[in-house]
């Protein structure tokens, strides 16, 4: 889900990923935005796996604008908590 927040409230909610409940992805721990703005980051993290994503929020569709930036199968570190 995308959230525009303007001081207090939160507007234009619209889903672009639902969170997954099984592998490979297991379930969002983190997300952060670039410094523009323009992109989101989502991570994921299950007990055998983890993934980093990316949307393009600018885009019409950020459903289809999905990047699989990491993935790392057997390894649950890594990916887990986004920070700035």
């Amino acid at each position: 889900m995308i959230l525009i927040v303007v001081p207090g409230v939160i507007s234009n909610p619209v889903t672009i990923h639902p969170e997954p409940t099984t592998a490979p992805y297991g379930r969002f721990v983190g997300c952060e935005f670039s410094g523009s703005g323009r992109f989101l980051y989502v991570s994921t993290y299950n007990t055998i796996e983890s993934a980093l994503f990316q949307y393009d929020l600018l885009s019409s569709n950020p459903v289809a604008t999905r990047c699989t930036l990491e993935y790392n199968p057997g390894i649950r570190v890594g990916n887990g908590f986004l920070r700035r």
